[in-house]
């Protein structure tokens, strides 16, 4: 038993080690985040204040929350659809926004990227 438990170890630290790698890259932990200052805490909720930001912009709709295809747009543009064909990083958060000029779903670029050097979408 002694050996099996010793040929487990490795096989084990392995799938730990995969495990964890998915979980960073498939949730938030694996992407850069817009950075901010925590002003207030509400309980659960966050007051934050971002810095300025630098958004990839789609219209959308509240009611389809993302099943127009306005994600799917976002998506492919950072995904090499874009003017230069390079991808982009993803990033977090995703932000809504509802305004008097209508609805957005809007891609946080990643901070290093500036207006000039930003692709035009495809």
């Amino acid at each position: 038993m002694p050996s099996l438990l010793k040929a487990l170890v490795p096989v084990l630290a392995l799938s730990f080690g995969l495990f964890w790698l998915s979980a960073c890259t498939l949730t938030r932990a694996g992407y850069q985040s817009a950075g901010y200052k925590v002003r207030e805490v509400r309980g659960p909720v966050e007051i934050r204040e971002y810095r300025p930001l630098l958004l990839a912009q789609t219209p959308t709709s509240f009611e389809a929350r993302g099943k127009d295809g306005s994600f799917m747009r976002l998506f492919r543009f950072l995904g090499k659809g874009n003017s230069k064909s390079e991808s982009i990083a993803m990033t977090t958060p995703v932000l809504y926004r509802r305004a008097a000029a209508g609805e957005s779903m809007a891609f946080v670029l990643p901070a290093e990227m500036n207006t000039a050097a930003a692709p035009a979408p495809n």
